[in-house]
C-alpha cells in the first residue's frame, strides 16, 4: 500500500478548476505552478468542454489564439468575474 493517497487533482475531472481559475484571470492553467499538477490531457480537455458549452470564448492574443472565460450571465462581467448576476 502506498503511504498516501493519490491527490485528487489527479482522479477527477478539472472542468470547475479551470473555469475557477479563469475566473481569476490566470490565462496559461498549463503553466501555472500547481504542487501536483493535472495531467496536461485532462487540462485539454476540460478546455474543449467549456468552450462547447459557451463558458469561454476565443480571443486573440500575443501567442495566438487563446481562451478566456467569457459566461456573462453566471460570473459577472469580464471586468469584476468575482461578481453573480440574474
Amino acid at each position: 500500500l502506498d503511504p498516501h493517497a493519490p491527490p485528487a487533482i489527479l482522479g477527477v475531472p478539472v472542468d470547475g478548476v479551470f473555469l475557477q481559475m479563469r475566473a481569476m484571470g490566470i490565462d496559461r492553467i498549463d503553466r501555472f505552478p500547481f504542487i501536483t499538477p493535472p495531467n496536461a490531457a485532462s487540462l485539454a480537455t476540460a478546455q474543449r468542454t467549456l468552450a462547447i458549452l459557451g463558458a469561454l470564448r476565443a480571443t486573440s492574443g500575443d501567442s495566438g489564439r487563446r481562451m478566456t472565460h467569457g459566461h456573462g450571465g453566471s460570473f459577472g462581467d469580464d471586468r469584476d468575474p468575482g461578481e453573480l448576476t440574474d
